[in-house]
């Protein structure tokens, strides 16, 4: 009998994984170059786990800028990564401006007014996410 197969992932050496990676990151960058934005996202997570933050986070704007919704939840779950928590959580619930910075809360008080549901619940939700990274 020739014997069980091995897994697939054991017959690949840290060499070969590297090789592939780096044929990817070429490909999707000339994707991206070329125009096709789902390409940028791709080569984001490249960089991501890559260990560069900075640069994963400019192709991630870059992704926004180009029309990709998805790329803000990725910007987010990037920011959290790294411990951003309030400013992850402030670009879920609020966005972002045109200059790329982090929307203020749109939800202020107004005197004399009382606080709607939808400002405890954007409230709560940042103290949980200040909460969890403590």
């Amino acid at each position: 009998m020739a014997g069980r197969p091995r897994p697939v992932r054991s017959q690949w050496s840290s060499d070969r994984y590297s090789a592939c990676r780096a044929s990817a990151e070429r490909l999707y960058r000339f994707a991206a170059e070329g125009g096709y934005a789902p390409a940028l996202l791709s080569l984001a997570w490249v960089r991501r786990d890559a260990g560069d933050a900075e640069e994963a986070e400019r192709l991630f704007r870059t992704a926004i800028d180009a029309g990709r919704p998805d790329a803000v939840g990725a910007l987010a779950q990037l920011w959290e990564e790294s411990g951003d928590h309030e400013r992850s959580g402030r670009l879920v619930l609020y966005g972002l401006e045109p200059d790329g910075t982090s929307t203020a809360p749109w939800l202020p008080l107004r005197e004399g007014h009382e606080p709607s549901l939808g400002h405890y619940a954007v409230e709560g939700w940042l103290k949980i996410s200040r909460h969890a990274a403590d």
